[in-house]
């Protein structure tokens, strides 16, 4: 009989029959804190194969783990010798004794470590199985880093998972080249998991690292699903789910990315990436539509994929039509499993607000739709979902154009002195007897000042500054109310802003009331069928090709027309053009280039988007 340390060992070879380790004898002394194995080989045996586990540090690891465990403790202490050892580990389990995984050593209580990871390192392998520590490695990766919306949530724990998933993926590295078993599908799992982690800290996203590893996760998927021979007790379907899982980080990750970039020809990119994403999100919807029947899980997937291909239709064609199938139909997947599912599934809260959002995605389609009533439907919806189950309201950025950064500051230097004007504010030279300080002077521009205050409403409202923005659009209202000039759709659009406004502020009743008011306004300005958010856009093109006809009846070439016409031409050129010989010595036509330039701010479709 030889003896061996069981650090050395994980598989034993026997004549090109490979035995699992569990299979021999394993004793163990305990000598003060520490432990010692050993590992004694079966009655012929004749060759050991260590398999290159003396290097392997996540190999060794396993086994200590393993060996560690409450039940091969309890067997391999000797009862009558150390007796209170014996005892001890009755009384304590495993929990006495401390497990290091990926060079981080944990030692009881795992409680200290939060639920979550304690009862991960519970339910660790018994056995010498590689392949499921790897796994089990994976899924303890997982309790490690938390949820960043958790109480408490640390980002450190990232790092220590990232370290613990790496570990993972070398031992299955370790063991492909060895060729013991067929560990794509589990490097594939490690890179998705990797993925995963890279991006948990919103506040800190690696998107380029997790696109990278969703990468290599999606083909070694796509090449374990083609292998003839399948890791033990993995079917072909959990291969293909898994896939389809990394299709839909993969879309949405890529094009949140992109969304953040800024510059020249962003637009063109920001396509580009949504449409290979609506491409990957089509195919992940089918994988889960087709295992629709497995579990609620697939169902819940589905959901999702079909959420965000919602969104990706509207980014590359507009169409409004197929993203609202899309959502009713997730929408449906989501209110099938709410039913079914019990009230304390960890599953429920993503539901809920996968409902919620996936209303208020509807209620904005079918507004540019100009389906109105549809529209108050979806949105009554959204804020019913949002109210009865308490949930945080968005915090979705809104965008507003200030590249100077001094756009809040020059809209309320316009209305101070406009009030100023109005008010007799400003010096100027009347008889004392005709006006007092605070007499209206100037008549008033109601729809000049109701303008100035939406403006400043939205400007707050994205520095998150939403009592005053609330201020401002009520202001503006009045004032449009007021005006004797019909304002058109502009008060509707002011409203639909307050709505806005008292949804981020979580005042739900009152941004329904304020929706419903907006949507009345549209119903009679814009009309069923019509898109309000795109009407006022569609005027100023009419106009810029009513401008481009006049220009052309000036005798103007097709060149110096489009630089006219473009805001964002080129200005030189445009000014060389306009006095060169064949027009500067025109006197019927004069131009005033900034003039010009002023008037068509914001004209154009390119500006608008």
């Amino acid at each position: 009989m030889r003896a061996i340390s069981i650090l050395a060992l994980i598989i034993c070879k026997v004549r090109s029959q490979e035995i699992h380790a569990s299979g021999a004898k394993i004793s163990c002394t305990r000598n003060g804190g520490e432990i010692s194995c050993e590992f004694t080989l079966p009655e012929g045996t004749e060759t050991v194969d260590l398999l290159g586990c003396l290097n392997d540090e996540a190999c060794i690891q396993a086994h200590i783990a393993i060996v560690q465990s409450k039940e091969e403790l309890l067997a391999a202490v000797d009862q009558e010798k150390n007796s209170a050892a014996s005892i001890e580990a009755t009384e304590h389990g495993a929990e006495s004794y401390p497990i290091t995984v990926a060079g981080q050593t944990y030692q009881a209580p795992w409680s200290q470590y939060g639920s979550s990871v304690a009862s991960a390192l519970r339910e660790r392998p018994s056995d010498l199985n590689s392949w499921e520590y790897g796994d089990w490695m994976v899924n303890f990766a997982v309790a490690i880093r938390g949820n960043p919306t958790e109480e408490n949530w640390n980002p450190s724990s990232v790092d220590e998972a990232v370290s613990i998933l790496k570990s993972s993926i070398e031992l299955y590295d370790s063991l492909e080249q060895q060729g013991l078993v067929n560990s794509k599908f589990y490097i594939a799992n490690g890179y998705l998991t990797l993925g995963e982690t890279m991006v948990l800290d919103f506040q800190n996203p690696h998107y380029e690292t997790a696109l990278e590893y969703f990468e290599i996760s999606s083909k070694l998927f796509k090449y374990s699903m083609n292998q003839n021979e399948l890791p033990p007790g993995i079917e072909r379907d959990d291969i293909e789910l898994k896939w389809a899982d990394t299709l839909v980080l993969t879309g949405v990750l890529s094009v949140e990315k992109q969304m953040k970039h800024v510059g020249e020809g962003i637009l063109e990119g920001q396509l580009n990436v949504a449409s290979k994403a609506a491409d990957m999100l089509e195919m992940a919807s089918a994988v889960f539509r087709r295992l629709l029947q497995v579990s609620f899980t697939n169902r819940i997937k589905l959901a999702n994929a079909l959420q965000n291909y919602a969104a990706m239709s509207i980014m590359t064609s507009l169409d409004l039509q197929k993203s609202s199938d899309l959502l009713e139909e997730a929408i449906e997947h989501y209110l099938y499993v709410f039913e079914e599912i019990e009230g304390s599934n960890p599953e429920r809260n993503g539901i809920i607000s996968g409902i919620a959002q996936a209303y208020s995605s509807l209620s904005d389609n079918y507004l540019q739709a100009g389906k109105y009533d549809m529209a108050k439907d979806k949105y009554r919806q959204t804020m019913m979902w949002y109210k009865n189950y308490n949930l945080d309201p968005p915090t979705d950025e809104v965008q507003v154009v200030d590249i100077e950064g001094t756009l809040l500051e020059e809209t309320e230097k316009a209305l101070e002195d406009y009030n100023s004007m109005l008010y007799g504010g400003q010096e100027i030279s009347i008889p004392n007897n005709y006006a007092k300080p605070g007499d209206q002077i100037y008549e008033s521009d109601f729809l000049y000042e109701a303008g100035l205050h939406a403006n400043l409403g939205s400007l707050r409202m994205a520095r998150n500054e939403l009592h005053l923005a609330i201020n401002h659009f009520a202001n503006a209202i009045e004032l449009y109310t007021r005006s004797t000039v019909d304002s058109g759709q502009s008060i509707g659009d002011v409203k639909l802003s307050l709505a806005m406004a008292y949804f981020k502020q979580g005042e739900y009743g009152f941004s329904l009331d304020a929706y419903s008011d907006a949507v009345d306004v549209y119903s009679v300005t814009v009309k069923a069928g019509n898109n309000p958010m795109t009407e006022e856009l569609e005027n100023l093109l009419q106009d810029m090709e009513g401008l481009e006809n006049f220009l052309q009846e000036q005798g103007l070439d097709a060149e110096t027309i489009q630089l006219l016409t473009d805001v964002n031409g080129d200005e030189e050129n445009l000014r060389e053009a306009l006095n060169n010989d064949l027009f500067g010595n025109n006197e019927d036509i004069l131009f005033d280039l900034d003039a010009l330039k002023a008037s068509l701010e914001n004209a154009t479709l390119k500006d608008e988007l």
